[in-house]
């Protein structure tokens, strides 16, 4: 027979066994409160030069000298109606709203550095080294809730915006606050010229902290998400992989949020200093290798017609639909005419904008001669 002392411990022992086992085979979800005494991070952050930074975004788009700004990216596969922060998700962390890109240079230029509407090339990225979620302007109000690429603030100083943001209205993608946190959210995004009414009733939330592993956004917490969602929304820790993730749209089905957050080190090069980009072999209207900048930019009005002819058809839709269907309970039937004249005015304003954006990219490099193969278009820019 086994002591009595001795089957106590034996019994004490295989509890804890099966307590453990439990607790292994128990999903760990982060709450709150869970994320904020563990941080919510796990794994390491890898070490990156800023030359390696910049090398590694070198194959997916152009790096140029913006007089004033100093070195600037652009992305080659974007388009004249392209908005950043708006081919992905949005996910719930412990260090605030977390933007999960589509895109294989999303892990760099969505969480470091800031966009900027350059009026003659567009969207273009200044880097910087602090790392963030994501950096945006938020808006809310009326059951719309809206994001917007965070400006920089000055030259050689990309800052920190609070609360209002001096962006333009078209700059910002606005959704209803229960589609908030979806996958794919561009399927989401009302037709941007609703921006011109929207981004006059609703108030402006922005607000970032230090902490984490450079900046948090507090906008908004889990809860408030929670209830803009009216269904509860899991906060997420963060996961550091020394890689960028491969599948970026499986995040929302993972317990934590792959994070490829390298600490950056080093200055970038000078102006005229080498600096070995190593271009991609990516043509400039993605899909589309050209023979001439002439039968580039005929393509890229035609991909733009098409774009058009779409927007302005969702336009027209939502209008009829407004009709039956007030943009949100309370609002005054009367305000619809003057809300409909903003919103078509918004529209042609638009269009006329995205064609100059084509002439410019394509003029700009234009040579002497037109059937020759494309070149850099920020090449002549300045001279």
């Amino acid at each position: 027979m086994i002591p009595e002392q001795r089957l106590a411990d034996l019994q004490i022992l295989f509890g804890l066994i099966i307590l453990l086992v439990v607790m292994c085979m128990t999903p760990q979800v982060f709450s709150q409160d869970q994320a904020e005494k563990s941080d919510g991070y796990a794994g390491t952050r890898p070490q990156l030069t800023v030359g390696q930074f910049m090398h590694e975004l070198s194959q997916h788009g152009e790096w140029f000298h913006l007089p004033d700004w100093g070195w600037t990216w652009q992305p080659h596969d974007i388009q004249p109606w392209w908005v950043p922060y708006t081919e992905g998700e949005w996910q719930a962390s412990v260090d605030g709203p977390y933007w999960v890109s589509y895109k294989p240079y999303g892990w760099a230029v969505f969480h470091y550095g800031r966009w900027m509407e350059h009026d003659d090339f567009g969207w273009v990225w200044l880097p910087d080294t602090r790392w963030g979620p994501a950096f945006v302007c938020w808006r809310q109000g009326h059951g719309y809730v809206g994001w917007a690429p965070m400006p920089p603030q000055s030259p050689g100083d990309v800052g920190i915006a609070s609360g209002e943001c001096d962006v333009d209205a078209d700059a910002w993608s606005f959704i209803l606050g229960k589609s908030a946190f979806e996958r794919n959210v561009e399927h989401y995004i009302v037709p941007r010229a609703r921006n011109a009414n929207l981004a006059k009733v609703t108030k402006p939330l922005t607000n970032f902290r230090e902490g984490g592993m450079g900046w948090k956004d507090t906008s908004f917490t889990g809860a408030e998400v929670s209830a803009m969602r009216k269904n509860k929304v899991k906060v997420k820790g963060l996961q550091l992989v020394l890689s960028p993730p491969q599948n970026y749209q499986a995040a929302d089905r993972q317990k934590s949020i792959p994070t490829y957050a390298p600490v950056l080190s080093g200055d970038a090069p000078a102006k005229d200093g080498p600096f070995d980009t190593q271009p991609a072999d990516e043509p400039m209207q993605p899909g589309f290798k050209a023979a001439s900048n002439a039968d580039a930019m005929r393509v890229a009005h035609l991909s733009l017609l098409d774009y058009q002819g779409v927007a302005n058809e969702r336009l027209r839709a939502m209008h009829m639909h407004d009709l039956q269907f007030l943009p949100w309970p309370g609002f005054d039937p009367k305000d619809l005419p003057a809300w409909h004249a903003a919103e078509l005015k918004a529209q042609i304003d638009t269009d006329v904008q995205q064609r100059d954006w084509i002439d410019t990219r394509f003029l700009i490099a234009w040579p002497d001669h037109p059937f020759v193969t494309l070149q850099p278009w920020h090449e002549r820019y300045g001279e």
